[in-house]
């Protein structure tokens, strides 16, 4: 597997803060790659060390399997803070000099603005736009030298639903384009609908790294329904292979390591004939509440 972005024991203190701690990361090229945890996890820590922003107390980082960042700056689109734009000018004049500063885009301003949703307001003065609107021209910015990878932290700030969808919309397309986007969040749903794979960080730590999307699970849980629920319920109490998870009403939410057919020929053989028998896909929020162990 080819990956744009490799760390090796990546570690940056503030005192006697630790913000990252010994972070091992490679994001494979064409991924949407979440870096997910609460606010105080080290993620934009992370990401202004792999942008060479911040410099690591320790531990290594390549780009393209072997730049560092100011080398690789020319092929890497970054926001982690809101840019300066002048607050008179238009959109379209604002990205006009951004162009001029990076020496390219001229001939995408039109394009990158309606990409990102500002088109029809492309003439206005940047200082009549909402936090959203300048949250997008922030964006277009970013893409309109054509990255090959594109790095955010929490593009989703400031926006209203609707502009939520289309951002996030916008980083789909930009995945199956070949691009690689890399974003820090700490928005589950966020994270879950737009990003083929994630890194759970907590206090620092990498916890865990893992695809999205795919059936990687070896336990499986299924919602079951019998007529008699309680004598079900007992059953599943009394079973060591079958963990009661939830129970609502006629309904319980169950894990095993049995496959549907197994499940249904268990109970069956019990004397239970099931009236319901529903796989239930882990979300990624039950996913990252056993990952960080922070069950309620």
């Amino acid at each position: 597997m080819e990956y744009v972005l490799q760390t090796e024991g990546l570690s940056k203190r503030y005192g006697s803060i630790r913000a990252v701690d010994n972070l091992v990361l490679q994001v494979p090229k064409g991924a949407v790659f979440g870096i997910l945890g609460p606010n105080g996890s080290g993620k934009s820590t992370t990401l202004g060390m792999i942008l060479g922003i911040t410099n690591p107390d320790k531990g290594q980082y390549s780009w393209f399997g072997e730049l560092q960042a100011h080398e690789a700056r020319r092929r890497i689109g970054a926001l982690l803070e809101q840019p300066n734009f002048y607050g008179y000018l238009s959109a379209f004049d604002n990205l006009r000099l951004v162009a001029a500063i990076k020496g390219k885009g001229r001939d995408k301003i039109k394009e990158t603005l309606t990409l990102v949703g500002l088109g029809t307001r492309m003439h206005s003065a940047f200082k009549t736009y909402s936090t959203g609107m300048k949250q997008r021209l922030a964006l277009a910015s970013t893409l309109l030298n054509d990255p090959e990878v594109i790095v955010l932290d929490e593009p989703t700030n400031g926006m209203d639903p609707k502009g939520i969808i289309e951002i996030r919309d916008l980083i789909k397309s930009l995945g199956a384009s070949g691009k690689t986007v890399i974003l820090a969040s700490h928005l589950l749903d966020e994270v879950e609908k737009v990003c083929t794979h994630v890194a759970v960080m907590k206090q620092g730590q990498l916890l865990e790294t893992r695809a999205l999307g795919g059936q990687t699970e070896t336990v499986y849980r299924y919602l079951v329904a019998a007529s008699d629920s309680q004598g079900l319920r007992a059953l599943i109490d009394t079973t060591s292979d079958i963990s009661l998870l939830e129970a609502a009403e006629n309904q319980l939410l169950i894990s095993t390591t049995m496959q549907g057919e197994e499940v249904n020929q268990f109970f069956h053989q019990k004397g239970f004939t099931l009236s319901q028998l529903v796989p239930r896909k882990k979300t990624l929020e039950d996913q990252f509440l056993e990952i960080t162990g922070d069950h309620a």
